[in-house]
């Protein structure tokens, strides 16, 4: 695991969230076929990881601004974990 103990607190229209989401990595082929399970995913879109972690450092007027806070908190942490730093830049 990546992240472990990644864990998050966050309000909206007065719903509470407090969430344990140990963060993943995992290597596929490009040409594989993610099928998400719509009841708990809207919608799926890769990116590339270089895009996603400067957005991660500033998400304002990016292309992907619209990423969840917590998601742009666990960018920065992965790019910030000397050990996952390396294992991207060797997959890259």
């Amino acid at each position: 695991m990546a992240l472990p103990n990644f864990r998050y607190k966050a309000v909206h229209e007065g719903i509470m969230e407090n969430e344990i989401c140990p963060v993943l990595i995992g290597f596929c082929s490009p040409d594989l076929t993610i099928t998400p399970n719509y009841e708990e995913v809207e919608s799926i879109e890769w990116v590339s990881r270089d895009a996603f972690f400067k957005t991660c450092e500033d998400p304002c007027n990016s292309e992907f601004e619209w990423c969840s806070p917590w998601s742009l908190m666990e960018g920065r942490l992965l790019k910030a974990t000397p050990w996952v730093a390396e294992l991207l830049r060797k997959t890259s």
